[in-house]
């Protein structure tokens, strides 16, 4: 009896020790409500930046304190001159159109956190990082021949990966790994791809 009550009271002094961010439902709540408002953030700063992108590419050059501290100074993308920013460093530094990719993961990362049960969750985070990468190569490779102004859109990633890929096994090595590795993304992917495929 005296263990049991020394074993009960163990479990709870244990248990108060060890908390966790995400135990209390009002945590959760607030930190997936910012995943889905920075997804919508993030939405709306880059469709704007196919439409303002050239416009702000001179903000983006200058110094970031500059741009933080002079109300002057503004931008012409819809989520401000952070968005501006940000829109810059997604897609033209780093994955090209494919970040938008991120906006669904961010939103479904939302609902998860919130409580809200995202069918095979993991699954779908990790198709999703393979396909930011894959697209971002498609796109390096394919616009590699065409001028594309101030847009990249495969980003500074797919740029110089698929010139290395150019170099490494040609052109025409590259695009058959692009269609290999598409086709092991869809088929292991997405269910009854397959399937639908062979029939």
């Amino acid at each position: 009896m005296i263990t049991r009550i020394n074993q009960k009271k163990s479990t709870k002094s244990s248990s108060w020790h060890k908390p966790h961010i995400l135990q209390d439902p009002r945590t959760r709540v607030i930190m997936g409500l910012i995943l889905i408002l920075l997804s919508v953030y993030l939405l709306l700063s880059f469709v704007g930046f196919f439409f303002t992108g050239g416009i702000d590419q001179s903000l983006v050059d200058k110094n970031s304190m500059e741009l933080i501290t002079n109300s002057e100074i503004e931008a012409g993308n819809p989520a401000g001159k952070v968005g501006a920013i940000l829109s810059d460093i997604f897609i033209n530094q780093w994955f090209g159109i494919s970040s938008f990719i991120f906006c669904y993961l961010f939103f479904i990362g939302g609902l998860q956190v919130m409580g809200r049960s995202i069918y095979r969750f993991s699954r779908k985070l990790l198709i999703g990082f393979i396909l930011i990468i894959w697209c971002s190569l498609f796109f390096g490779y394919l616009f590699n021949f065409i001028p594309t102004g101030y847009v990249f859109p495969g980003g500074t990633h797919g740029y110089f990966i698929s010139n290395w890929l150019n170099s490494l096994v040609g052109k025409v090595g590259t695009l058959f790994l692009l269609l290999i590795s598409f086709s092991v993304i869809l088929f292991f992917g997405f269910e009854n791809a397959f399937n639908k495929c062979v029939a």
